[in-house]
């Protein structure tokens, strides 16, 4: 039989360590040969430890125990042995140092209200950390909510830079009503709150929403225009945003049109650019505040047509004579400016006659896109060459070119007439013509009358023998064609009978009338 022999002692893991305790399992796999008389730990802040230091023991039959450490320090090392003594002896374990945590100071905060600025939708709120205590802080700021001792599951502002003061605005508040405040720190241990502290919103003012006015247009071109506007913000309410639309339908609104926006610190007029020719435009200011979207009056502006020189056809020369002629022309586009000057050129030698080149022209004065021209002042037998022009403040544009030749020069008839009374005259037939070098005779045709003796042809303002007539000359012949010239230039509201007379006998032969 073996004697008696000493029991073992160990210490297995440590369960949990605070501030001021530590908690550890212990066992003793054998309690050797012989009446165990004693187990347990022993503990001190010297790593020279006796049994008689601060002691633990143990009760019981088992060889797994959970031993607590009270009253410790705080951040201080402690050495633990386990030991079992019998009648052989004592055994000790392998000696440990534990060391307490340090004990946790949550941070001290302070809420803070900006009572000077509390309006009916905002406030201004603090936080001021005092003392961080000794743990990282993760997050900090303030709660708020209408109910008392808000908390981070209501409305929360972050101190996004955890400093250790911050003021944060509170925006969107209920006008007239009770808000509660605190101010929190989140860290590794816990959310910690700061004071509690109360404002009431004010009552919602009486606003003036600002207003924006079109006063007008200018500078307008074929592809632009310039808007200026006025805007009346009486109670300086903040704009985010201001400027004019416009486009081409007549409800034109922010959501169906093109957008200019003026810069929120000038009122610089605004240029609308890149437009289409000659368009009509609706326009519209708006103002965006943080109370609604306010527009201004209507109004429509219209962009210039390309303005280009005139454009002019010549459609017809007609009533061709020996130096006469009428001429027609078109204005077939005025090129969006006044006219300034229309009519004809014409050139017996210029193939394109212009105002410029030696030609003839002469100026068209009505306000018509139709218009003519009589010519009177041209050469019999000719070919001319003509063409019209209309100009515009951008200059003279010329029509197409018709050429035309007048009549040759032929004799002229101007009266014929078989109107005669006499009974000594069976026919006669009268021509008062006008002769190619301008002179005048009177013709007889289809002629027969009785014979009588020295017979006189006379031209005369009334139809008898008179003072008033001039003698023509001898009649040549009772009967046929003949010829009288007429040796002056008569006046034919006057002149209107030619008669024939017997001078010596003053007989009465008889008399035609050409002329009503």
């Amino acid at each position: 039989e073996i004697g008696n022999y000493v029991g073992l002692a160990k210490i297995d893991t440590l369960a949990k360590i605070t501030d001021s305790s530590i908690n550890l399992n212990i066992s003793f796999p054998d309690f050797g040969k012989g009446e165990v008389m004693e187990k347990g730990i022993y503990y001190g802040l010297s790593k020279n430890l006796t049994i008689d230091s601060n002691k633990i023991i143990v009760i019981g039959d088992g060889n797994n125990y959970r031993v607590t450490l009270t009253n410790l320090k705080e951040k201080t090392n402690y050495y633990i042995q386990s030991y079992i003594k019998n009648k052989a002896g004592i055994n000790y374990s392998t000696q440990t140092i534990v060391q307490t945590i340090e004990k946790y100071r949550p941070p001290v905060i302070l809420t803070t209200i900006d009572t000077n600025n509390i309006s009916y939708n905002s406030a201004i709120a603090g936080i001021i950390i005092k003392n961080f205590g000794n743990s990282t802080v993760i997050k900090s700021g303030i709660c708020y909510s209408k109910n008392l001792n808000p908390s981070i599951n209501d409305f929360v502002l972050y101190n996004m830079s955890n400093r250790d003061s911050q003021q944060l605005s509170l925006t969107n508040l209920i006008p007239n009503t009770t808000y509660f405040i605190r101010s929190f720190t989140i860290n590794l241990f816990d959310t910690i709150y700061g004071n509690l502290l109360s404002i009431k919103t004010k009552l919602t003012p009486i606003i003036t929403l600002p207003q924006i006015n079109i006063l007008g247009y200018s500078n307008v071109t074929s592809t632009s225009f310039q808007i200026q506007c006025a805007i009346n913000n009486p109670n300086n309410l903040p704009i985010s945003q201001k400027g004019i639309f416009y486009g081409l339908n007549s409800n034109v609104s922010l959501y169906n049109s093109i957008i200019l926006e003026v810069s929120l610190n000038n009122n610089l007029p605004l240029i609308a650019q890149n437009l289409l020719v000659n368009t009509l435009y609706y326009v519209k200011g708006f103002i965006i505040s943080n109370f609604d979207t306010i527009y201004s009056n209507q109004i429509t502006v219209t962009t210039l047509p390309n303005f280009t020189t005139s454009s002019i056809k010549l459609d017809s020369i007609n009533m061709v004579e020996t130096n006469s002629a009428n001429f027609n022309a078109t204005i077939t586009d005025n090129g969006h400016l006044p006219i300034l000057e229309k009519g004809f050129c014409w050139s017996r030698t210029n193939t394109n006659p212009t105002k410029e080149n030696n030609s003839s022209f002469q100026l068209v004065n009505n306000n018509n896109n139709r218009f003519q021209l009589n010519i009177t002042s041209l050469e019999p037998n000719t070919n001319y060459n003509v063409r019209s022009y209309s100009s515009n403040s951008l200059g003279t544009s010329y029509s197409n070119v018709i050429s035309f030749t007048t009549k040759n020069l032929t004799e002229q008839i101007l009266y014929t007439s078989s109107q005669f009374n006499s009974s000594s005259i069976s026919r006669w037939g009268l021509k008062i013509v006008k002769t190619v070098d301008g002179k005048y005779r009177a013709d007889f045709y289809d002629f027969s009358c009785s014979a009588g003796p020295d017979l006189h042809v006379f031209i005369s303002q009334v139809s008898g023998p008179s003072n008033m007539a001039i003698d023509l000359g001898s009649l040549k012949s009772t009967s046929g064609n003949q010829s009288y010239d007429i040796n002056f230039e008569p006046d034919f509201t006057l002149f209107k009978y030619i008669y024939i007379h017997c001078v010596p006998y003053n007989h009465f032969w008889g008399f035609n009338k050409f002329k009503d």
